[in-house]
C-alpha cells in the first residue's frame, strides 16, 4: 500500500504565501480589462435571466458560446441586476487566487519542496498573459483553475490507495467541470482518463476494489456530461456548438499555430525551453516523480492541439490553462536540471528573475503580431473614444426599445448586441449557423474571422442596420452632405455591388456623444428606424447620389 500524500503545510513563514498571492491578485487587477467576445456569454445569460432560454436572439435556438459553466454563472448578475463585467472581474480574481494556491499545492506535491512551490505560484503570477486573463470577462480562468485542481487531485489519487473512493469520485466532478467549462477540456479528461487507467492496471489493489473506485471517477463525469449532451441535442439539435462550424479546419491553422505558439516563448524570453526540455527528455523520462511526466504529457498534447487549431486571435488566450503546468516544468528545470549543468551560486535566483524580467519585458512592449491582437487592443475596442463599441451598443439601445423588430448586422457581436438588446444577425456566424456554414469563405483571416455574412443573405434575412465593423469617427459639420461608403471598408459585406442596393438605401449618422458617431447601412426600410431618424433628428446621407461615380465591386 502506497504511502500517504504529504499535505504541504504553511509552517514558519506562513504567511509568505498568502500575502503573496494577495500581492499577485492586486497585480492582476491592476492588468484587469474586458474584451468584446465576453459579452456574448452576457447575452446568453441575460436571455437565460430573462425567461428566454440560452439564446442568442429569443426563439433561436443557438449555441453561439464555448463556455456552458461560464455563460451560467454570469446569470447570476443578471438575476440580480447588477453589471456583469465587475462581477466576472470579482470571480475571475477569485479563480486566478485559487488557481496560483493550487499551483503552490501541486508543486510541493510534485518537486517536494515548499520553496519550489512558491517560486512556481510567483512565476505564474507575475506571467502577464496568465494575470491579464484573472479577467477579461470569459471562461479562461475557470477551465485554468480546473486544470489545475484536476491533476492536483490525480497526483493525490494514484499516491494514495487507502484514501477510499471519494477522491477519485471527486476527481470526476471536477473533470466533468472542466468538460461543461469548455469541451475542449477533454484533452486534460483524457489525460487524466489515462494516467488512471495505467494506475489501475499497474496496481495492487483487487480487481473489484479497483472496478469500484474507476466507476466512483467515471459514473459522475458520464452522468454530468451526458446529461448535458442529451441536453445540447434536444435543445440546440446539435452536440457541437455552432463555433465549430464557424471556425473549421483550414489549411493555414496549423502555420498560424505554430507561429502563435513561437511568438508565446519568443515574447516571453523562454525560447531556451526548446532547446533544454529536449536535452532533459532522458532525465524526465526516468524521473522518480510521476508527477513531471503527467506535466509534460499535457502540455505536450495542450499546446499541439492549440497549434492544430490555429491559436487565437486574442494575446496568448489559448496557452492560459497550460501555464501552471509551464512554470511547473521551468520551475523543475531550474531545480533538478538547470544546477546539475551549471554550479554557479545564484544561477537559479538569477533565471527566476530573468523569466520575471521577461514577463515585465512583454507587459510594456508587446503591441500585437500578425493574427494576434494584444490585451490593450482588446479593451481598446470596447472603451475607446475612436472605437467606443460598447457606446454603439448603448446608442442603439437608446434610439430603439428592445421589444422592437429592428434587426442589426454587425461584426464584432458582443458589446453591441449585449447593450442595444436588439435582434441581431452575426455577420461572422458565430451566433449565426447559415453563415458559419455557407458564409463567404475568407481563409486569411484569423480564427473565427473566416466566414462572413453576403449581402443576399442581409437582404434575405431583411436586415435595417448593417454596422459591420463599427465605423467610428469624429462628427461632420453640417455642411457636408456627401459621404463615401467606400472609406467604410463597406460594411463588412464581402464583395459588394453598388447596383444591388437598394434605391431607399441610405447612411444613417448616430451620435455617440458631442464629437463622436457611428455611420450605419440603413438597408432595409423599417418603421421605427423612421420614426427614430424623424424623433432625433438623426443625419442621412444619400448612396447613390453620393457614389454616382462608384464602379465595380466595393468590397
Amino acid at each position: 500500500m502506497a504511502n500517504s500524500v504529504p499535505q504541504p503545510r504553511l509552517t514558519g513563514s506562513q504567511w509568505v504565501l498568502p500575502v503573496a498571492i494577495a500581492l499577485l491578485t492586486l497585480l492582476a487587477w491592476r492588468n484587469r480589462f474586458i474584451q468584446d467576445d465576453a459579452f456574448i456569454s452576457f447575452r446568453y445569460a441575460a436571455n437565460l435571466a430573462a425567461g428566454q432560454g440560452l439564446t442568442w436572439n429569443p426563439g433561436d435556438r443557438i449555441e453561439g458560446y464555448t463556455n456552458f459553466l461560464w455563460t451560467l454563472i454570469m446569470t447570476v448578475p443578471e438575476l440580480l441586476g447588477i453589471g456583469p463585467v465587475a462581477f466576472s472581474y470579482t470571480v475571475g480574481l477569485a479563480l486566478f487566487a485559487g488557481t496560483l494556491w493550487l499551483t503552490w499545492k501541486l508543486a510541493c506535491l510534485v518537486l517536494g519542496s515548499r520553496r519550489a512551490g512558491m517560486v512556481s505560484a510567483v512565476l505564474l503570477g507575475t506571467n502577464y498573459t496568465f494575470s491579464a486573463y484573472a479577467t477579461g470577462g470569459m471562461e479562461t480562468q475557470l477551465q485554468a483553475c480546473l486544470f489545475t485542481a484536476s491533476i492536483y487531485q490525480l497526483l493525490r489519487v494514484v499516491r494514495t490507495d487507502s484514501a477510499g473512493r471519494r477522491p477519485w469520485m471527486l476527481l470526476g466532478v471536477l473533470c466533468a467541470a472542466a468538460m461543461l467549462t469548455r469541451l475542449d477540456s477533454g484533452l486534460c479528461v483524457g489525460v487524466v482518463s489515462l494516467v488512471l487507467l495505467v494506475h489501475l492496471l499497474r496496481g495492487r489493489m483487487p480487481g473489484r476494489e479497483g472496478i469500484v473506485r474507476a466507476a466512483a471517477f467515471g459514473l459522475p463525469l458520464a452522468l454530468i456530461v451526458g446529461a448535458w449532451l442529451v441536453w445540447k441535442i434536444t435543445y440546440y439539435g446539435d452536440i457541437l456548438p455552432n463555433t465549430y462550424y464557424n471556425k473549421g479546419p483550414s489549411p493555414a491553422a496549423l502555420p498560424r499555430g505554430l507561429f502563435y505558439c513561437f511568438t508565446f516563448l519568443r515574447c516571453y524570453w523562454l525560447l531556451p525551453l526548446v532547446l533544454i526540455v529536449p536535452l532533459a527528455s532522458g532525465r524526465i523520462l526516468k524521473s522518480a516523480a510521476p508527477g513531471i511526466r503527467i506535466v509534460c504529457l499535457l502540455l505536450l498534447i495542450w499546446w499541439t492541439y492549440v497549434a492544430s487549431v490555429g491559436g487565437d486571435f486574442m494575446e496568448f488566450r489559448f496557452l492560459v490553462p497550460s501555464l501552471p503546468f509551464l512554470v511547473l516544468l521551468v520551475t523543475w528545470l531550474l531545480y533538478g536540471f538547470v544546477d546539475r549543468l551549471v554550479r554557479v551560486a545564484g544561477i537559479r535566483v538569477a533565471l527566476v528573475l530573468a523569466i520575471i524580467s521577461g514577463s515585465v519585458h512583454h507587459a510594456v512592449t508587446f503591441k500585437g503580431a500578425p493574427g494576434i491582437e494584444s490585451v490593450a487592443r482588446l479593451q481598446g475596442h470596447i472603451t475607446n473614444r475612436n472605437e467606443n463599441w460598447a457606446g454603439v451598443g448603448k446608442a442603439l439601445g437608446k434610439l430603439f426599445p428592445a421589444e422592437s423588430d429592428v434587426l442589426v448586422a454587425v461584426s464584432p457581436a458582443g458589446a453591441i448586441p449585449y447593450y442595444s438588446r436588439l435582434p441581431t444577425v452575426d455577420m461572422l456566424g458565430q451566433n449565426d449557423r447559415w453563415v458559419a456554414r455557407h458564409g463567404h469563405r475568407m481563409p486569411r483571416m484569423p480564427p473565427g474571422h473566416q466566414r462572413r455574412a453576403t449581402f443576399d443573405y442581409l437582404l434575405g434575412r431583411r436586415a435595417h442596420l448593417v454596422i459591420g465593423p463599427p465605423q467610428v469617427t469624429a462628427r461632420r459639420p453640417a455642411a457636408e452632405k456627401d459621404l463615401s461608403l467606400v472609406e467604410f471598408e463597406c460594411f463588412g459585406i464581402p464583395q459588394l455591388w453598388l447596383g444591388a442596393l437598394p434605391r431607399s438605401a441610405k447612411i444613417i449618422e448616430v451620435p455617440l456623444d458631442a464629437e463622436f458617431c457611428v455611420y450605419v447601412l440603413y438597408l432595409t426600410s423599417n418603421p421605427c428606424v423612421e420614426s427614430a431618424i424623424r424623433t432625433h433628428g438623426l443625419r442621412t446621407y444619400g448612396i447613390r447620389e453620393a457614389l454616382h461615380s462608384q464602379r465595380g465591386p466595393l468590397g
